[in-house]
């Protein structure tokens, strides 16, 4: 049971890993609707980092530095659970 605990939780992490990286890639195209999708997915995992982010000493207008700390995060927390 513990097994297909973790690996579940493993694969939901790189599901995650998958649809932020497509965000990368899209976030360079004007509006549309995969874009429209993958912010509605992926937003409720990224607007906790951009609040965190905008009362930090990283805040910069130029760029949204959230997606390169999920994937830091996403990758502590599978590194975690492949330790258990």
């Amino acid at each position: 049971m513990k097994y297909l605990i973790l690996r579940s939780a493993s694969i939901f992490l790189i599901g995650l890993e998958i649809l932020l990286f497509i965000q990368l890639f899209t976030g360079f195209l004007q509006g549309g609707f995969i874009r429209n999708q993958l912010a509605f997915l992926l937003d409720p995992i990224l607007n906790p980092i951009r609040h965190l982010l905008k009362h930090s000493i990283f805040q910069t207008s130029v760029s949204d530095m959230s997606p390169l700390i999920a994937f830091i995060i996403i990758t502590y927390v599978q590194q975690l659970l492949s330790l258990l």
